[in-house]
């Protein structure tokens, strides 16, 4: 069972964005994600500094998973990533 963060986003479940000492994070955990299709349909993704996206089910990452994502911090610990593609990071910091 998982779902991606399309769904979070079509189902209006997406976490809100929260400011942890003037810095913007999202942080979507123990939603057993495995698909980070919709990402960068994420509002205010460009703006974040956080993007957590730890203690899901993701298996994978795509080439340009993050493209749009500009933060400094990106935490993905606790899933069970085998596989990352190459250029998976190309259009993030």
């Amino acid at each position: 069972i998982g779902i991606s963060i399309q769904d979070l986003i079509d189902l209006n479940i997406l976490p809100e964005i929260e400011n942890f000492g003037g810095r913007r994070a999202l942080i979507i955990s123990q939603k057993y994600i495995n698909d980070l299709s919709g990402l960068q349909n994420i509002p205010g993704l460009d703006n974040l500094s956080i993007l957590s996206i730890d203690s899901n089910k993701l298996t994978s990452i795509a080439p340009r998973a993050f493209e749009g994502f500009n933060g400094e911090s990106l935490f993905l610990n606790n899933n069970n990533i085998s596989y990352i593609a190459p250029n998976a990071f190309a259009g993030a910091p």
